[in-house]
């Protein structure tokens, strides 16, 4: 005859062996679901601290650059917080003098840290940004290095 086990026991026993067979896929509970990367992946940018998020860029920048066939080019670019630009370059030694002035929009690269103007064909047109200044970057946009590195260094004013 088979001896009566006690309602109390058997839930027991019952929670115990369903631990341990849901215990065994252990392994797979810390894998992303492919699906879930993705998104994990945006939240993780969107929470990550990048120019974009972190830094008061809003403003009016400074500097003058080296020139291939003139002195130098005084640049002043404006930054709004509205993805709107306004870039003036003045060619030192060259020409009547005068500003040559763009306005358009520009637009994050995807890691927040650098914007490039929309609409510049004719000279370089990507900026990182920084807290208080921006580098112009080259036509590749990357940072120019070397002994001239500083003189691509615009400040806010």
């Amino acid at each position: 005859m088979i001896a009566k086990i006690p309602l109390q026991l058997l839930n027991i026993l019952v929670l115990g062996a369903s631990f341990f067979a849901f215990s065994g896929c252990s392994g797979d509970a810390d894998k992303v679901e492919p699906e879930n990367a993705d998104l994990q992946q945006v939240v993780d940018m969107a929470t990550a601290h990048n120019s974009q998020n972190s830094v008061d860029y809003a403003g009016t920048y400074k500097g003058i650059t080296p020139c291939a066939d003139c002195e130098d080019i005084e640049v002043e670019l404006t930054i709004n917080a509205d993805d709107t630009y306004t870039i003036s370059r003045k060619y030192l030694g060259k020409g009547d003098g005068q500003p040559i002035q763009e306005t358009g929009k520009y637009a994050w690269t995807s890691d927040g840290s650098t914007i490039e103007l929309q609409g510049i064909t004719d000279a370089p047109s990507a900026f990182k940004i920084g807290e208080g200044i921006i580098w112009q970057l080259d036509k590749q946009g990357k940072r120019i290095e070397g002994k001239l590195a500083d003189k691509y260094i615009l400040t806010k004013q």
